[in-house]
């Protein structure tokens, strides 16, 4: 049958009205017959090409290839990239009306990209590095880092999401007749509000004889260690008692001695813990722990040779036991303050080198008992001689943070790292002076604060965003410590 036909001159013209009139075919001039199948084919492999086209531009490719944090960030970003854009729009085309100079746009383009990446996790920013020259060296970009380090302080972190901050101080003998205790909440929103809180009853009678360690996300419970050790006058079953607590409803859990303290007879054993924290892989609350030895003399006194291999051991609350971990790791530097910290399912420590001037972040995972260095360059503190350094571990917005300055010097330099293992990924974020009379850092707070004792022992608090600083009312001594603390209701199982 013969089809009804029409004459038109070019192909996107002859589409629409073959489909507007019903027509089976048409003819182009030049006397030339396509069905209407095999326009439809030519429009397709057009907007085929054209897509191709944009995410060749996009780089698809390396969109394909983000994780699905990076995935669920990106699409957070979106509404606020479509915002820039618009607006990145209106004022390409309003510079390019006023001065018809192209290049204008180009500074626009690369502004607006420093402001989308400045939003990104130092993870990611390192694995784009290789996309483009330029991202390589944006850590000595002033105009990023003023950028990245204000989305740092401002960015609304889900570990302080309901917390509150816990203060355990020890008013200094020389202040008082007797050392004097203290664990209290600070609230408000410049601390100004003390809280006490109640020790648990095991604490209660020597609070002194204890460590106290706890990060908000630990599930509302914290960890005393027992530090005193052997002594001679206490039975090995009396060492090394670690009391579970949760503040909130005032439970408590004791471990159970550990069968390895005692295993070598004759011997003096000298318990460290490294870590604790929550695999949530299994629900369960664990403690790290190391177990060196040495020789007891025939006057009881301790001996300098080992007289048993050191060894590692883990408790687990759920199964109320401690076993051995098979494992040769650093061990951490001496101290109970800015020495080890939980996050992401690991206990990190500052751990111990071969050398004076070698130092390591040492990250044990608790859901598998193996462990990774990260180590620390030796110019991060403006400086290579780790002697006359004070150093300091802690947790700033959800990140791994190392403070540290120099004996008699009043200036901190705060890094974060970007992923573990990778030495590079340290990041110096901060430089600052808070005050000539500021000796050690204690703890974070919340909105990148961080609390200080000073020199005379007063305990002060100072802010990265505003660079306030102001006293708590306070004393302290070398033991005191913040922590930041997040409610729960739930029973510590056994």
């Amino acid at each position: 049958m013969c089809c009804s036909k029409r004459i038109c001159k070019i192909l996107d013209v002859a589409s629409e009205v073959a489909r507007t009139n019903g027509l089976d075919c048409i003819t182009l001039e030049g006397d030339q017959e396509k069905s209407l199948v095999d326009v439809q084919n030519q429009i397709e492999q057009l907007k085929a090409s054209s897509i191709a086209m944009k995410k060749a531009e996009m780089g698809t490719d390396l969109i394909d290839h983000l994780t699905p944090e990076e995935n669920k960030l990106l699409s957070d970003l979106n509404p606020e990239i479509k915002d820039i854009k618009e607006k990145f729009v209106a004022c390409k085309t309003d510079l390019i009306e006023k001065m018809a100079n192209a290049n204008v746009s180009n500074y626009v383009n690369n502004d607006i990209t420093l402001a989308v990446l400045s939003k990104l996790p130092l993870k990611s920013l390192f694995r784009f590095s290789c996309v483009h020259k330029s991202w390589s060296l944006l850590f000595e970009n002033s105009l990023f880092m003023s950028m990245f380090r204000r989305n740092f302080l401002s960015n609304n972190c889900s570990y302080y999401n309901d917390t509150s901050l816990i203060l355990h101080h020890i008013t200094p003998l020389y202040y008082n007749e007797k050392f004097e205790f203290e664990l209290c909440s600070l609230v408000g929103q410049r601390f100004e509000n003390k809280n006490p809180l109640n020790w648990p009853i095991p604490i209660t009678e020597y609070p002194i004889d204890f460590n106290l360690y706890g990060f908000s996300n630990v599930k509302g419970v914290l960890c005393f260690e027992d530090k005193v050790g052997f002594d001679g006058i206490r039975s090995l079953e009396e060492v090394g008692k670690i009391v579970f607590w949760n503040p909130t409803t005032g439970e408590f859990k004791i471990t159970p001695p550990s069968p390895f303290v005692s295993e070598p007879p004759g011997c003096y054993p000298q318990l460290r813990l490294h870590g604790f924290g929550y695999d949530q892989s299994t629900g369960d609350y664990k403690v790290i722990r190391h177990i060196s030895f040495s020789l007891l003399s025939e006057t009881d006194e301790v001996g300098k040779d080992p007289c048993h291999p050191p060894l590692w051991e883990t408790y687990s609350l759920k199964n109320n036991s401690w076993r051995k971990v098979d494992q040769d790791m650093p061990t951490q530097y001496h101290g109970s303050v800015g020495v080890q910290v939980y996050m992401d399912g690991a206990c990190h420590w500052w751990g111990e080198g071969e050398t004076p001037n070698e130092v390591h972040l040492v990250s044990f995972f608790l859901s598998n008992d193996v462990y990774e260095k990260t180590s620390i360059p030796t110019n991060m503190d403006g400086g290579t001689d780790t002697r006359v350094m004070f150093r300091h571990l802690d947790v700033l917005n959800g990140s791994i943070a190392w403070i540290s300055n120099y004996a008699q010097a009043n200036t901190f330099h705060i890094s974060i790292l970007g992923e573990i293992g990778v030495k590079e990924s340290w990041t110096k974020l901060f430089i600052v002076e808070p005050s000539s009379f500021v000796e050690h850092p204690i703890g974070m707070g919340k909105n990148g604060s961080i609390f200080f004792r000073k020199k005379d022992d007063e305990l002060v608090w100072f802010s990265l965003t505003t660079h306030e600083i102001e006293e708590l009312g306070v004393k302290g001594g070398r033991s005191c410590k913040t922590i930041v603390y997040k409610e729960s209701f739930l029973q510590i199982e056994m």
